[in-house]
């Protein structure tokens, strides 16, 4: 690692380096380092991971970094194609909360806090509920009264979310039962926030729930319902939250997760961790992220894993509740 870089390691860092050192020889990085995602290309995840990659090449040895979409199943094919990886820090996965929920909705042979280690929490989106700039849908009791109308007249309206059991998908899901909504309306399923972006767009659906940066990019073809969300959105200050506008509901903020194979060496995470720092604090990233409309926020791979735990804990009852409505 070069080395301006390594003064980012934390004293915690250094020192499980040197306790590891004399058991292990650490050639990492010693070829390119893939990034695998989720999703398809044009999403959050798959903007941020090449958003990153020039400042991470910088930091890895002038390594490239290529990134790897391995979409579909709510984040669980590319969680299943990084599992089995050589734990060598070759090979990452970058995850949101959507890969969490779904490890929590079914039995998928991934556990996110048992099967990984994780190196680093690297932005949070918040989901925000729009719909096509024609359907006239500006606030939550539009949306509610659109939806009344559609069962009653015998066409269900159709509502986008990014994967079964993704966070979307769970968090809108949770609202339309406390609101005795759930049996009538169509759900579609896209294999991440692109794809649900361009279906909203292209009026396929009525509304659907997408991250805040989906939106921002988009508003002159979308109109805002509502941030999930107990206050707005920094990003977004005029989109009213759904707290607001008095609607119960369960706000499902989705983080941006860096993962390494469960028996990656301590060491080599600690680098990757301090690579992933660097990217953040690089002038040029952050004029990217900025105009990608991404709200980054760091935390160390010690920090990452107790947010998991608390994030997943704090899901867990409308998980369980919703489960068997998806």
């Amino acid at each position: 690692m070069i080395g301006h870089l390594k003064t980012l390691l934390t004293s915690a860092a250094i020192a499980v380096i040197g306790a590891s050192a004399p058991a292990m020889a650490n050639d990492f990085p010693n070829g390119p380092v893939t990034i695998v995602v989720g999703a398809k290309p044009g999403g959050g995840l798959d903007t941020l991971s090449r958003i990153f990659a020039p400042a991470l090449t910088e930091a890895l040895d002038d390594q490239p970094i290529v990134v790897a979409n391995r979409p579909g199943a709510g984040q669980l094919i590319g969680l299943k194609f990084t599992k089995p990886a050589k734990a060598d820090g070759q090979t990452v996965v970058m995850i949101s909360g959507s890969a969490m929920i779904a490890t929590m909705v079914k039995e998928t042979g991934v556990n996110v806090l048992e099967d990984f280690k994780p190196v680093a929490h690297v932005a949070v989106a918040n989901l925000a509920v729009v719909a096509p700039k024609a359907r006239n849908l500006n606030s939550v009791a539009d949306m509610k009264k659109a939806i009344e109308d559609a069962y009653e007249a015998g066409n269900p309206l159709r509502w986008a979310h990014t994967g079964k059991g993704s966070i979307t998908d769970v968090a809108m899901t949770s609202w339309l039962i406390s609101n005795g909504l759930e049996d009538k309306v169509q759900d579609v399923p896209f294999a991440g926030g692109a794809p649900a972006r361009a279906a909203i767009i292209g009026d396929q659906v009525a509304f659907g729930v997408v991250g805040t940066h989906h939106y921002l990019a988009n508003l002159d073809t979308m109109s805002a319902i509502g941030v999930m969300a107990n206050e707005r959105d920094g990003l977004a200050p005029d989109m009213k939250s759904f707290a607001e506008q008095g609607t119960e509901f369960v706000a499902m903020p989705a983080p941006y997760i860096v993962l390494a194979p469960r028996d990656t060496p301590d060491d080599v995470v600690a680098e990757l961790t301090a690579a992933f720092k660097f990217a953040i604090d690089d002038p040029a990233t952050q004029e990217k992220v900025k105009k990608a409309n991404l709200n980054v926020v760091f935390m160390d791979g010690a920090e990452t894993l107790e947010h998991m735990k608390e994030l997943m804990d704090s899901w867990r009852p409308t998980t369980d509740a919703v489960a068997g409505a998806l």
